[in-house]
């Protein structure tokens, strides 16, 4: 007896979807991503978007109006190239197509996706960085040398090492994916009591993890970014207003007291987070820092800003100079006024879900979240593929799930 086994357009147009999720977010994909050739990964994608296509063609039009800043900044991307001003093309453009790939998946998913759907794309997202973060502390306790290598250049990294550094671990933008996730993180632990021993077990892991890898603004916005968002979440309506006061009261005591904190922590930290740490003090004692990280950060601002504001218009249209620190003024530096539509781009999934839960609780969840990408973006690179995927699905859809069950 023959068997056949039938497989629907749908499971085809969701596996589709995961495993470009699953490329994009670079978590343990990244130990075969290298075999998977780049025409199988866009083709996946063109699969994906046939099979929904024909599944209703209204999600189109949806996605023109919450894509188009990004679909903009694609073609001028593509036409600064053709006019030989490469730099910023040749640094983002992949990155570029990543965000207007997810921003598709939102304008599909976040309207159009099944409950079991989105349960099915957030598990799959969540176990695949949580083995990651294990699989990196592990990493980290073994080779301390790895929290400088997996924070900085390739070229830079393999000095340090002295071969390659390892496939499947995470760094810089998990550090961000965990920080920009952390109001949805905090919405979603207030609202279940029942299940307290997984919630501090996960938070403990994240700020292992933070401490171990010793990216010091990561770590930082992680936890201030949660108090914030305890601020506003409780799960204990008849406690809240003295929650408030306690958040309020520890806020203060951490802002007066934050150059006693950082000295108390120093002598724990790893050689380069005790050193950032030490650069922080500086800035909170005398208000800058002449040597260091910090430094550099302060000349890579200024060179970008310099740059826009030598033509404000459209900036170098994508040659250098721009700093590469801060992915709002290296958008302004390369285009300008111009550059503006590329960062509405980054914004606009987010935005479009703070317009739909405007009445709900959890528009806040979406303003924090935004609020705490617009600081990423000032002072960091914030277009990560890992950093874009929790931005503009994981929470976008998680909230939509939340909403849906409840």
């Amino acid at each position: 007896m023959k068997y056949k086994m039938r497989i629907s357009y749908h499971t085809i147009q969701l596996f589709s979807c995961i495993f470009v999720l699953l490329w994009i977010n670079a978590g343990n994909f990244s130990l075969v991503v290298d075999k998977v050739p780049a025409v199988i990964k866009l083709g996946t994608v063109g699969m994906w978007f046939l099979f929904t296509y024909l599944s209703g063609k209204e999600f189109i039009a949806r996605f023109i109006k919450i894509g188009w800043p990004i679909i903009i900044f694609d073609f001028l991307l593509f036409f600064s190239k053709l006019m030989g001003h490469s730099d910023f093309y040749n640094q983002y453009c992949q990155i570029y197509i990543y965000i207007t790939i997810l921003t598709l998946f939102y304008s599909y998913y976040f309207f159009y996706g099944k409950r079991r759907d989105l349960e099915l794309i957030l598990t799959i997202l969540a176990i695949d960085i949580v083995i990651v973060i294990i699989r990196t502390i592990a990493a980290l306790l073994q080779n301390p040398l790895l929290a400088r290598a997996i924070s900085t250049s390739y070229s830079v990294a393999l000095s340090v090492l002295g071969t390659e550094k390892p496939r499947g671990i995470g760094g810089y933008g998990l550090c961000y994916e965990l920080v920009i996730l952390t109001p949805f993180i905090a919405y979603l632990f207030s609202r279940d009591n029942k299940k307290k021993a997984i919630k501090y077990a996960f938070l403990a892991m994240c700020a292992i993890f933070l401490f171990q890898a010793q990216i010091t603004m990561a770590a930082i916005m992680f936890i201030a970014i949660y108090i914030v968002s305890q601020f506003f979440f409780s799960n204990q309506r008849k406690y809240a207003f003295l929650k408030r006061i306690l958040i309020g009261i520890l806020a203060i005591v951490i802002i007066i007291y934050s150059d006693n904190i950082i000295s108390f922590i120093i002598p724990y930290a790893g050689s380069e987070l005790g050193n950032r740490l030490g650069e922080l003090r500086a800035v909170i004692q005398y208000g800058g820092s002449s040597t260091g990280d910090l430094a550099t950060r302060f000349r890579l601002y200024k060179e970008s800003l310099d740059a826009f504001a030598s033509n404000p218009i459209w900036g170098s249209f994508g040659n250098k100079p721009f700093g590469n620190h801060s992915t709002l003024f290296d958008l302004l530096a390369a285009y300008g006024i111009l550059g503006v539509v590329g960062y509405a781009g980054l914004l606009r999934p987010q935005l479009n879900a703070t317009y739909v839960f405007r009445k709900k609780k959890m528009a806040t969840v979406i303003v924090i979240t935004i609020i705490s990408y617009l600081m990423l973006s000032i002072v960091n690179v914030s277009v990560g593929s890992e950093i874009m995927v929790a931005f503009i699905i994981i929470v976008p859809l998680g909230l939509r799930l939340f909403d849906r069950v409840n």
